[in-house]
């Protein structure tokens, strides 16, 4: 049958190709109509090939139904009408859809779904899924007008990527929200370097957030710029506790008060701030400013007028279950009160050196002028008695004290030595006055 036309008349059966040996450098028609295979005929119609391999670029396979029925054109292009599936000539498949204009640079073809979803890779950047993005030959393009993303596996790295939403076919200025390393480092917005690394990008606002919705959860929030700040709290009445050692060490009670030590304010006392101590020994309050420290150690004030309705301090004791006995206070007008009535030095002769007889103060005593007066910024004006520092300091300096602003203050309690040594020099004065007279 070499180099004639080979027909096979009005076929009522098929015949497998596969059983045909046939050189088909001349057309072969089959059927009652003009449809053949050869280098001269271009087309064949309703026929079914089965493992069959079409080797020529310029073979087309048109005709049967449009429903599902795939036909390759000349550009070895596969599609499907209606599109169930597209394949272009650099391999891009579209499922439901029509490829887009993917840049054939990336290395690898694309999967396109109608979703607007893709998956693709790169040569240098993995493998990527993508939502309403294509790269074109202009880079990261959007498929439609909406917002972008895409996750990105390469190396061991994992990243995410979102864009604003933009103009179809307009380039997709892609921001990277998170980076997951090959080491296990989190990064949000930033690419890590620790554990978790955060970086908002703003001025201003809050860049770490953890809570719940619920209304008994706590919450964890830290921000920057003018509001700069840590937040660690719950929203619902219930308290925020701090433990070290998988022991409870503080906590801050529902009612904002402060408990160290102790999971309860200690008999029945409200304060702000309440302190445990259970060993022996040891501080409860250690204050410990550094050796070039000129500012004040701890401060108690008040916008409430001086007077003896409040304290700044005030010393209790008990007896081991309830507040018995008020020991000490200091009132808001800066009097103190203990209930022995008495205070004291450290004297202790192991602590002493250079002991000597103090010279006589009668003399010195006499000239120190003792007035009445009233403090400027005492709006009651209660006449006090007392001394001027500055009157006093030109007789006994080393009675007088200058602080960092400048202010003199005198230490009223050093007199009490100073008038023990006057009353013995008017004491001797006297013995000697007595003998003089007995004699």
């Amino acid at each position: 049958m070499s180099g004639v036309p080979n027909v096979f008349g009005s076929a009522t059966s098929s015949i497998p190709l596969s059983q045909l040996d046939v050189n088909f450098n001349t057309p072969l028609y089959i059927g009652n109509t003009s449809v053949g295979l050869g280098n001269t005929v271009t087309s064949f119609g309703n026929v079914t090939l089965v493992n069959a391999t079409l080797t020529s670029a310029n073979v087309s396979i048109s005709g049967g139904t449009a429903n599902g029925v795939v036909y390759i054109n000349s550009s070895n292009v596969a599609v499907a009408s209606p599109t169930v599936f597209a394949l272009d000539t650099n391999g891009n498949l579209g499922l439901g859809v029509t490829p887009s204009a993917w840049n054939s640079g990336i290395g690898f073809p694309a999967l396109q779904l109608k979703s607007g979803g893709a998956f693709w890779s790169t040569t240098t950047n993995g493998t990527v899924y993508s939502q309403n993005e294509y790269y074109g030959s202009g880079g990261a393009t959007y498929i439609t007008t909406a917002p972008a993303s895409y996750y990105q596996q390469y190396n061991g790295t994992h990243i995410w990527a979102v864009a604003p939403s933009g103009t179809a076919g307009n380039v997709v200025p892609f921001i990277t929200a998170m980076t997951l390393d090959n080491s296990g480092n989190l990064g949000i917005g930033t690419t890590p370097g620790t554990k978790l690394d955060i970086d908002s990008g703003a001025t201003s606002g809050a860049i770490l957030r953890i809570r719940s919705s619920s209304y008994n959860s706590s919450g964890l929030t830290f921000n920057i710029g003018t509001d700069a700040s840590v937040g660690l709290g719950s929203v619902g009445a219930v308290p925020l506790f701090f433990n070290t050692n998988n022991t409870e060490r503080m906590r801050i009670d529902s009612s904002g008060n402060l408990l160290v030590g102790t999971t309860s304010a200690l008999f029945g006392n409200s304060s702000r701030l309440t302190i445990a101590q259970s060993t022996t020994g040891a501080a409860n309050i250690f204050v410990n400013p550094p050796a070039s420290y000129t500012g004040t150690s701890i401060i108690s004030g008040s916008v409430t007028a001086a007077g003896t309705g409040w304290y700044h301090f005030a010393g209790q004791s008990g007896n081991g279950s309830t507040i018995t006995t008020n020991n000490i206070f200091i009132f808001g007008n800066g009097n103190i009160q203990n209930a022995n009535n008495s205070y004291g030095a450290i004297s202790d002769i192991s602590l002493k050196e250079n002991i000597v007889d103090a010279t006589p103060k009668l003399n010195d005593l006499i000239k120190v002028q003792i007035r009445n007066y009233n403090l400027k910024n005492d709006e009651t004006k209660t006449k006090q008695i007392g001394v001027v520092a500055q009157e006093l300091e030109q007789i006994f300096p080393s009675m007088i004290e200058t602080d960092k602003d400048g202010i003199k203050g005198v230490k009223y309690s050093v007199f009490v030595p100073i008038l023990i040594k006057a009353i013995q020099e008017l004491s001797a004065e006297v013995t000697a006055l007595k003998a003089k007279v007995g004699a």
